[in-house]
C-alpha cells in the first residue's frame, strides 16, 4: 500500500485545497522529486506528524498505509473518549 498517496489525501482533507495547486504539473512533478512536500496550515500537530512519516522522500523510510490507519483509529478514539462519539449532522 502506497502510503505516500494516503498522505498527500489526508493533506487534502485537513488542509481543505489543492497541494502545489499553483503550479504545473511538470513544475509538481519536480518538486516531488527533489523532497518538497505541501506545507501545513490547518493540519493538527499529531496528523501532521504521521503525514510527514507517509511521504517521505525515502521510501525506505516511509510508514505503511495500515499503520497510518492504525493511528487515526487510535486518534479519533481517543477524541472520543474525551469529548464523546461524533454526532452525524
Amino acid at each position: 500500500r502506497r502510503s505516500s498517496d494516503l498522505a498527500v489525501t489526508l493533506w487534502e482533507i485537513f488542509e481543505r485545497r489543492t497541494p502545489f495547486g499553483y503550479m504545473p504539473e511538470a513544475a509538481v512533478v519536480t518538486q516531488v522529486l527533489s523532497g518538497v512536500r505541501p506545507t501545513f496550515k490547518e493540519t493538527p500537530s499529531d496528523a501532521q506528524s504521521l503525514i510527514t512519516l507517509s511521504w517521505a522522500h525515502d521510501p525506505k523510510t516511509r510508514i505503511d498505509a495500515s499503520q497510518v490507519a492504525f493511528a487515526f483509529t487510535r486518534m479519533y478514539d481517543a477524541s472520543a473518549t474525551e469529548t464523546g462519539p461524533a454526532q452525524p449532522p
